[in-house]
C-alpha cells in the first residue's frame, strides 16, 4: 500500500510507445479512485484535492477502442488487488479496495473515461445554444452531401450571378480547361470550400487606401488600376523620349528593354529592370567610348524607378484583387454551408474541437465551460497528449 505523502500532483511521462505509459495512467486512475474511497470516509485530506465522486476524475484517451481498454484495465487492476496477485497500487487496504470496487460497479456509468473528441462535443453541446445549434444536433462528417445541397443553392442564388461570372472567367484566364461551366465552378468551388481565412484579412479596399496614401492621390470614384496603367505609359514615354533625344550616347540595342516598358511587362524583364537600378551599370546601356552627364544618370535612375515602383504596386493590387475574388467566394460558401447546417441541425465533426478551442480561449471561457457542464473535474488524465 502506497503513502499518501508520495503522491505527485502534476505528472508528466515521456517514452516511446510500448514503453508503459498507457498502463501507467490505468494505475494512476486506480490510486485517484482511492483518494475518492478517502474523502467518502474522511472528507479530507491536507495538501491534495480529493475527487468527491467517481465522475470527477477524468481520462482522455484517443478512440473508442482506447477508452474502453482503458476502463478493463483499471478494474483488472482492483480486482488482483483485492485477490492480492499483484502488490496493491493504490492507498487502500484489501478490503477498502474491495468495497471501492463494489462501488464502481455500482455507478459504473460515472467511469470518466472517454475520447477527446467525445469531451470537446459535451462542451460543445453545453454552448449550443450560442453557436445558433439546436441541442439535439447530430454531427456529421459527410462533407460530400453538405456540399452538394449548399452548391445548388449557390447557382440558385441570383445575387451570386456576377460574383461566380467573374470567378468563373478568372478561372479560365488562369488556365483552367472546359466547357462546362458548372463543372468547372463546382471543381473550384468544392476546392475552396476547404481553405480557411483569418478574420482579421485585408481587403482590396484596404490595401487601394495605402497606395491611395503613398501616390498621394485622392480617394474620389477611381479605378487604381486604370490610374496605374496610365502612369505607367506617361513615364514609359518620358524615358522613351529621354533615351531617344541621346541617340548619339545610347546604344539603341542594348537600350531597347528600357523604350518599350508597358503594364503587361514579364517577371524576367522586370528582374532586369530592378538588376540595372541596384548595378548601375550605364556601361552596358551607353556606346563604346560614351558616357551621360552626373544629371542625366539621375534623370535616368529616377524616372526608372518611378516605372518600377508602379508596375510593382500594379501586380500587387493585381494579386490582392484576385485573392479578393477568392475570399468573397469563400465567403458565399460558408454563408450557404452555415445555412444548410443549421437548417438539417447538424455540426461538422471536424470543427467542433476549433469552436470549442475559441470558446475556451475566450474571456471567462474556461468557467463558463465548467458552468455549463454543471460537474467539477479534479483529476484529468490525458494519454498520448
Amino acid at each position: 500500500m502506497k503513502d499518501l505523502e508520495d503522491f505527485k500532483k502534476n505528472l508528466v511521462l515521456k517514452a516511446s510507445a510500448g514503453s508503459g505509459k498507457t498502463h501507467e495512467l490505468a494505475s494512476r486512475f486506480v490510486l485517484l479512485l482511492s483518494f475518492y474511497y478517502i474523502y467518502k470516509k474522511n472528507g479530507s485530506f491536507e495538501g491534495i484535492s480529493l475527487p468527491k465522486g467517481i465522475s470527477s476524475i477524468m481520462a482522455l484517451t484517443f478512440t473508442n477502442k482506447a477508452a474502453s481498454e482503458m476502463k478493463e484495465r483499471i478494474i483488472d487492476f482492483m480486482k488482483k488487488s483485492v485477490l492480492e496477485e499483484e502488490e496493491n497500487i493504490s492507498f487502500l487496504n484489501k478490503v477498502e479496495m474491495q468495497e471501492l470496487l463494489i462501488d464502481l460497479f455500482k455507478n459504473y456509468d460515472e467511469l470518466n473515461v472517454t475520447t477527446i473528441d467525445s469531451f470537446m462535443n459535451r462542451i460543445f453541446k453545453a454552448f449550443s445554444v450560442d453557436l445558433g445549434v439546436y441541442p439535439d444536433y447530430e454531427i456529421t462528417f459527410d462533407s460530400d452531401s453538405v456540399f452538394e445541397e449548399m452548391f445548388k443553392r449557390v447557382l440558385l442564388e441570383p445575387q451570386n450571378s456576377e460574383l461566380l461570372m467573374d470567378f468563373l472567367t478568372f478561372l479560365l484566364e488562369a488556365g483552367e480547361n472546359g466547357m462546362d461551366a458548372e463543372k468547372i465552378l463546382k471543381k473550384n468551388l468544392k476546392y475552396y470550400s476547404q481553405i480557411e481565412v483569418p478574420s482579421d484579412i485585408l481587403t482590396a479596399e484596404d490595401i487601394e487606401k495605402l497606395f491611395f496614401t503613398k501616390w498621394n492621390i485622392s480617394e474620389k470614384e477611381i479605378d487604381l488600376l486604370q490610374w496605374i496603367s496610365e502612369k505607367v505609359v506617361e513615364y514609359a514615354s518620358e524615358l522613351k523620349n529621354f533615351i531617344d533625344s541621346r541617340s548619339h550616347l545610347f546604344n539603341m540595342n542594348n537600350s531597347k528593354k528600357f523604350k518599350n516598358i508597358n503594364i503587361k511587362i514579364d517577371d524576367e524583364k522586370l528582374e532586369k529592370i530592378r538588376s540595372f537600378l541596384e548595378e548601375k551599370r550605364f556601361e552596358n546601356v551607353v556606346k563604346n567610348g560614351k558616357s551621360l552627364s552626373e544629371k542625366d544618370k539621375n534623370d535616368f535612375i529616377n524616372m526608372l524607378s518611378n516605372i518600377l515602383k508602379l508596375l510593382e504596386d500594379y501586380k500587387i493590387l493585381t494579386a490582392v484583387k484576385e485573392a479578393e475574388l477568392a475570399y468573397q467566394i469563400i465567403k458565399v460558401i460558408n454563408e450557404f454551408k452555415n445555412k444548410v447546417m443549421r437548417e438539417q441541425n447538424i455540426v461538422d465533426g471536424s470543427e467542433i474541437a476549433k469552436k470549442v478551442s475559441e470558446l475556451l480561449k475566450s474571456e471567462n471561457g474556461v468557467t463558463m465551460a465548467y458552468c455549463r457542464l454543471g460537474e467539477t473535474i479534479y483529476h484529468y488524465l490525458i494519454d498520448e497528449f
